[in-house]
């Protein structure tokens, strides 16, 4: 059985695409999974010994596009490949206002570093209490910020707020994932960190989480992306996730 996470949206540029599929009654082997969009394959890969499968697709979108068509390729033992019914993901524009490139700075040492790019289905929100900044940003979502030459690190915390997995909550959140990459100007990327978060079934992930990611040298003008998924099953019910107190790191 073939999906694709609900909630997701899609952006101008650069994607990361999460598909997932298993076989139906979880015991024959699932020996393959892909993606078409638009009606073309761009993956496929080969599996073995597997029932369940998840991977994540790069996905360059225009900036004209206006939505995409997308189906999950499965196939199981003996079988032969099977695709998802077509599912049409809306682009949503990554364009900040000059008052959110503001809210959604970032400080380092020297300056503050504005955020370039904010995606969100459900909102975002800067919130400060104590001196305390968050930044509230539904699951799916992403920041992107434009680096100077002199950044070498980030620090922070993340996490899934209390009232996402509260009793009297009718459809509590089951986790997020964080992701941050770090985009060259050659087009390559490289993951600096992926933490999925499920304070229902691991206590010790309730509240805020505290990261940090060194950035490589010569990372000047590259773009660092901090993108928030519904997590491993695909439900955005309740995710209400954060970024808080993120300060980037300066070197001499």
């Amino acid at each position: 059985m073939p999906s694709i996470n609900p909630g997701t949206t899609l952006g101008p540029g650069r994607n990361h695409l999460g598909v997932s599929a298993q076989t139906l009654d979880l015991k024959t082997p699932l020996t393959g999974i892909g993606l078409e969009i638009d009606g073309h394959p761009v993956v496929a890969l080969d599996l073995h010994g597997v029932t369940a499968s998840r991977i994540t697709v790069p996905l360059d979108i225009a900036p004209d596009t206006k939505a995409v068509s997308i189906r999950v390729l499965a196939r199981a033992e003996g079988g032969v490949w099977e695709a998802s019914d077509a599912r049409e993901i809306p682009t949503v524009l990554q364009v900040t206002t000059p008052e959110q490139q503001t809210e959604f700075s970032i400080p380092s040492v020297a300056r503050q570093i504005p955020a370039i790019r904010l995606r969100s289905s459900f909102g975002a929100r800067l919130t400060l209490d104590n001196q305390r900044r968050t930044f509230a940003i539904h699951a799916p979502g992403l920041l992107a910020y434009e680096l100077p030459g002199n950044v070498s690190a980030l620090h922070g915390f993340l996490g899934l707020e209390e009232g996402a997995q509260a009793a009297d909550n009718p459809h509590p959140s089951d986790g997020a994932e964080f992701v941050i990459r770090l985009r060259r100007s050659d087009g390559s990327t490289e993951e600096l960190l992926r933490r999925a978060i499920q304070p229902q079934l691991r206590p010790s992930e309730k509240g805020e989480q505290a990261f940090r990611v060194v950035l490589p040298a010569g990372a000047a003008n590259d773009v660092l992306t901090l993108e928030i998924t519904p997590g491993l099953a695909g439900d955005a019910s309740s995710d209400w996730t954060y970024w808080r107190d993120l300060t980037f790191e300066t070197s001499p």
